[in-house]
């Protein structure tokens, strides 16, 4: 690790995928650089993977972004269950309900992302200056009820599906579900054709 960190992480903002099984010595060698982890939950659990330590790495002063990673080790790439099980695999990694509350759990999936990108001067948090990202969710479902708690229900019960409304940078992507800048229908078509050209690869 200290081999590449002074060959390769010294002079730019780096991203290191999952950085699981990081140890002690490698914490203390990437807080001394520009790096952020894209930490993607479910495809540990998926490949059986090691838990990255996210506590210490924030302790330690650097950025934990969401990731998907690929379909292949998460098939619904949905990044609300990513920040679900980003909290859940923390408590139970360190066995302590406490640990990675909800505020926390929610900085990293806005402000601490957007630095993670090198974007955290123009993403990540709505004020004067930033960009104009935001959603619209829909919270009346079953399963956020009773919806006594919303910061906890954006952890613990959202999911993709409950996304109403998409705006970036203040032009309207999703409106009532219904994507408005690509085909859906066409596109499906063809992933489904690129699939069927891989699948009958001998």
């Amino acid at each position: 690790m200290d081999y590449l960190c002074r060959v390769v992480l010294v002079f730019y903002l780096s991203i290191l995928a999952h950085a699981c099984g990081a140890l002690p010595s490698d914490i203390e060698i990437l807080s001394k650089y520009p790096v952020g982890i894209a930490h993607a939950p479910k495809t540990y659990f998926k490949l059986a993977m090691d838990i990255p330590p996210i506590t210490e790495f924030r302790l330690a002063r650097i950025n934990v972004g969401l990731a998907t990673d690929g379909a292949a080790s998460n098939n619904t790439l949905d990044i609300w269950e990513l920040l679900r099980l980003l909290a859940l695999s923390q408590k139970s990694r360190q066995g302590i309900p406490q640990v990675l509350p909800v505020p926390e759990a929610l900085y990293i999936a806005t402000r601490e992302s957007a630095r993670v990108f090198g974007m955290g001067e123009q993403i990540g948090i709505l004020a004067p200056g930033y960009l104009a990202d935001l959603i619209l969710i829909d919270l009346t479902g079953v399963h956020h009820q009773p919806n006594h708690n919303i910061p906890a229900n954006l952890v613990y019960s959202m999911h993709s599906r409950d996304v109403n409304t998409v705006i970036v940078d203040g032009k309207i992507i999703m409106r009532e579900r219904q994507i408005l800048t690509v085909d859906k229908t066409e596109v499906i078509s063809q992933v489904q054709a690129i699939v069927k050209r891989f699948t009958q690869i001998p």
